[in-house]
């Protein structure tokens, strides 16, 4: 939860900030890239907590349909 903090802190700095101030912009977006942190820590500890490799694979299915069908809401 707290690794999704950053990324809405780099949206709201591009979204919020007037076109002119350029640099500020540029690291709203350095810090929007952040997002993918969270992803490879629950890929992670699905490789480290779930037993058994049917059960691995169903669940990281899973996460990666969700994770996809996220980014397809998401603007």
């Amino acid at each position: 939860m707290l690794a999704n903090i950053p990324p809405i802190i780099g949206s709201f700095l591009i979204y919020y900030e007037p076109t002119h101030k350029l640099h500020t912009r540029l690291v709203g977006v350095y810090i929007l890239f952040t997002n993918a942190v969270p992803y490879i820590m629950v890929i992670s500890l699905v490789s480290s907590n779930i037993a058994g490799m049917t059960r691995k694979m169903v669940v990281s299915a899973g996460i990666f349909l969700f994770y996809s069908a996220e980014q397809l809401v998401a603007p």
